[in-house]
């Protein structure tokens, strides 16, 4: 319940304000308006992290509580016997994932999903090649429209195309067309390396 002037209890004064960033479903926006108000409080909303780590942040080294409690789930469909499996991660830690597979998997062994989502909107901080190391796919999920933190981080997708282990060659599936995801929309790129790229067009995805 909230208390009295509509705040929670014990909620500070200055804490971060989550507001619409454009449209949601990916009209044309100018993203430059929606960068934050320097005032904003971008630390964790739950305390004990050192802020946003960039794109030069070491693999895996999201400490951020509020990422750290985000609910992960692996979607089957039809439950027995499932023809579809996507692992959707939020804004899970790596190694959070990685100690929930093991539950699944053998030594060694990989678990076939249809598709990924990327944890964190691609940040380096909440991908590590030996999560890679535990799946076996082909479609890669990255939802995030760049602004603010300019996700996804190059070096997150760079890892994930290297460290690829099929069927078939990796396909990225982008949900905007953006500075910071346009590197992988170039034809020339994706043929000389052996890899698909999706961003929006107006046609469903394929899986």
């Amino acid at each position: 319940m909230a208390a009295q002037g509509g705040r929670e209890p014990g909620v500070r004064g200055h804490q971060r304000r989550l507001r619409p960033l454009g449209d949601v479903l990916g009209a044309e926006d100018d993203f430059a308006l929606a960068e934050p108000a320097p005032e904003d409080d971008l630390a964790d909303t739950l305390g004990g992290a050192a802020g946003e780590p960039g794109a030069d942040a070491p693999f895996g080294g999201d400490t951020s509580r509020a990422n750290g409690s985000s609910i992960a789930l692996l979607l089957d469909y039809p439950a027995v016997h499932p023809e579809v499996r996507f692992l959707l991660t939020g804004d899970a830690w790596p190694a959070v994932l990685e100690a929930s597979l093991d539950h699944l998997l053998a030594p060694g062994e990989r678990l076939a999903v249809s598709g990924f989502k990327l944890a964190h909107h691609g940040s380096v901080a909440n991908m590590s090649e030996s999560l890679l190391g535990r799946l076996k796919c082909s479609n890669y999920l990255i939802s995030t429209n760049g602004a603010i933190f300019g996700h996804p981080h190059a070096r997150c997708v760079e890892l994930l195309l290297k460290a690829h282990a099929g069927p078939g060659k990796p396909r990225l599936h982008f949900n905007y067309l953006v500075a910071s995801t346009e590197a992988w929309s170039r034809k020339a790129d994706q043929t000389a390396r052996g890899y698909l790229a999706f961003h929006p067009t107006g046609l469903s995805l394929e899986f």
